[in-house]
């Protein structure tokens, strides 16, 4: 089963905590090998009216799709590591404030 997840990684980010993040990402699914057969990383568009860049991860796993709790388990474990990674390198995106609409 794939399944697809996206990271809105800040433009203001250098470009060695991005690359630094990716290969922690391909190190934890190699650390995870039980759980993931395969992941591909693509940087797909720049978002400059929200400030970041999408990170799309297509993750596939070695469950089968009946195999739901297995499924969400590893897929909790992938949200939170990359999570917990991006804090510790400081790649934090903030979305910018929408101006508002002023009503008569």
């Amino acid at each position: 089963m794939t399944m697809l997840f996206v990271l809105r990684v800040p433009v203001v980010t250098p470009v060695a905590k991005i690359t630094s993040l990716c290969e922690a990402i391909k190190a934890y699914a190699t650390e995870a090998a039980t759980e993931w057969a395969a992941f591909d990383l693509l940087f797909d568009d720049i978002v400059n009216n929200e400030g970041h860049l999408s990170l799309k991860i297509w993750a596939e796993s070695r469950f089968l799709a009946h195999e739901v709790v297995p499924i969400y388990e590893a897929k909790s474990r992938l949200v939170l590591f990359m999570h917990t990674y991006m804090q510790a390198a400081s790649i934090d995106y903030v979305q910018p404030l929408l101006p508002t609409a002023r009503v008569a």
